[in-house]
């Protein structure tokens, strides 16, 4: 009554059939390519119902950004599938202590900058705790390199107060040409800067 199927031809089991709708549903989203090919890999992975995926990615030993990525994944396919079903709460970097580098560390960072005017920048802010606009605002009246002090105009209510610096912010100072009133300008912040 019926005819034999076409050797080598079998049906996409529905599952395959569900990834290829989501992957057309996803692009109708606007999402791209390449991400389309991300978030069908990571469905591949996983079986079973969407709470099913859910665990297996939580219990999986891949990173939390990963996970993270996963879990939005299912969460799209839920809702592509027409459930409701929300992701688990997870957070996905669990760390609340902050980061303090140490001395040592701030100073191999201000060695690798090869800019010398941005070298001397970053130096005052460590130094003065002095905000990106007061920095960027310094006028050479403002420097005394024979005290070793520098005045920070106070901008948006912080107060103009006079700071020591160190000898070897005086001799990065000392190696910036003076080309007008202000020490840093914009032409400088268009060149290399870490080497």
């Amino acid at each position: 009554m019926g005819s034999t199927p076409t050797p080598g031809f079998t049906l996409l089991p529905t599952y395959n059939s569900d990834l290829l709708g989501f992957a057309l549903w996803l692009f109708r989203k606007g999402n791209r390519e390449s991400t389309i090919h991300r978030k069908l890999k990571v469905l591949k992975h996983l079986k079973g119902s969407i709470e099913d995926m859910y665990r297996q990615v939580l219990a999986s030993k891949w990173s939390d950004g990963s996970k993270e990525y996963a879990l939005i994944t299912i969460e799209q396919f839920s809702e592509y599938k027409g459930l409701r079903i929300p992701r688990p709460q997870f957070r996905a970097y669990n760390n609340r202590e902050l980061f303090v580098p140490s001395p040592s560390m701030i100073k191999q960072l201000l060695y690798r900058i090869g800019n010398v005017k941005l070298r001397a920048m970053c130096m005052i802010a460590i130094e003065t705790g002095a905000s990106e606009s007061e920095v960027f605002n310094l006028k050479w009246k403002d420097v005394n390199l024979a005290n070793k002090t520098i005045v920070i105009t106070g901008v948006k209510g912080h107060r103009t107060y006079q700071y020591p610096i160190s000898e070897e912010l005086c001799v990065l100072l000392m190696q910036i040409p003076k080309e007008g009133n202000k020490i840093f300008n914009l032409k400088m912040l268009g060149q290399s800067t870490i080497g």
